[in-house]
């Protein structure tokens, strides 16, 4: 679907369908249009207070993502696959420093908003990202 023919008129058809998930009312237009949502905006309880660990992105993870695949289902390997690569990164790194987990996932989703030549499955460029903010030397 072309949505960004009319962004308004898409999400109101797209929210009239009764199909698609919760989500902030105000980030269905950055979805539609494939920008870049920052997940502190992403649901009420997260609103209030930064995302600090793992758990908190994972819950924003998967909001986001359920409006991505409702809106681009082609989407849903592309998602998978990059979920595992950052929770690989959380694993990988000690919880002190899960917040340059934190930060590398917001380049990375920012990056690939920005240029419509990248997917979220292309690991091996966003591990090049991931290691800017995960390395000591930054």
């Amino acid at each position: 679907d072309n949505y960004l023919a009319d962004l308004k008129r898409a999400k109101r058809d797209l929210l009239r369908d009764g199909h698609a998930p919760a989500f902030p009312d105000e980030l269905w237009e950055a979805v539609l249009a494939d920008r870049f949502v920052d997940f502190l905006t992403v649901g009420t309880p997260r609103a209030t207070r930064p995302i600090a660990d793992q758990s908190d992105w994972n819950d924003a993870f998967q909001d986001w993502a359920a409006a991505v695949c409702h809106t681009y289902p082609h989407r849903s390997n592309e998602l998978a696959v990059y979920r595992q690569f950052v929770t690989d990164l959380f694993r990988s790194t000690h919880k002190d420093e899960h917040r340059r987990v934190i930060a590398a996932d917001a380049a990375v989703r920012c990056e690939v908003a920005n240029d419509s030549r990248l997917s979220f499955a292309d690991t091996l460029r966003h591990r090049a990202t991931a290691d800017r903010f995960l390395s000591p030397y930054g």
